[in-house]
C-alpha cells in the first residue's frame, strides 16, 4: 500500500466516522435533521439511520484497508440495511412535502414566498 492509497483511506474514514456521527444525531433527535430535509420524524429517523450505518461500514471498511484485508461484509451490511432505509426518508420526506403544498402549509424560499405574500396565500 504505497502514501496515495494510505491517505485516500485516512480521508475517507475520518469521512465515515462524520456521517455516522451526522446520521446519529439525526437518529436521536430527528428535529435536528439537515435544512434540506423536510419530512417527518419517522422519516428523518430512517435518514439517519441509513447515514449511520453507511458511515460505520465506510470507516470499518477504510480501516480494514489500512491494515492490508478487504473485507467485502461492510458493503453488503450498507447495501441491505441502509438502501431500504434511504428509500424510505426519500419517500416519506417526498409524501411529507407533496402534503404540504397540497395544504398551502409550505414555506419555500425564493420567488414562490414573493408569491404567496403578494397575493396573501393563495395560490397563482
Amino acid at each position: 500500500m504505497d502514501t496515495l492509497d494510505t491517505i485516500g483511506a485516512v480521508f475517507v474514514a475520518v469521512i465515515g466516522v462524520g456521517c455516522a456521527l451526522w446520521g446519529g444525531r439525526c437518529l436521536l433527535r430527528p428535529a435536528s435533521a439537515p435544512q434540506d430535509f423536510q419530512g417527518s420524524a419517522w422519516a428523518a429517523r430512517s435518514w439517519g439511520g441509513a447515514y449511520f450505518v453507511i458511515g460505520v461500514c465506510q470507516t470499518i471498511r477504510m480501516i480494514a484497508k489500512l491494515y492490508g484485508r478487504e473485507p467485502t461484509w461492510p458493503m453488503d451490511v450498507s447495501l441491505a440495511v441502509a438502501t431500504p432505509l434511504l428509500g424510505a426518508a426519500f419517500l416519506g420526506a417526498y409524501v411529507s412535502r407533496r402534503r404540504a403544498r397540497r395544504d398551502g402549509t409550505l414555506t419555500c424560499p425564493g420567488r414562490h414566498s414573493r408569491a404567496r405574500l403578494l397575493f396573501g396565500g393563495r395560490r397563482a
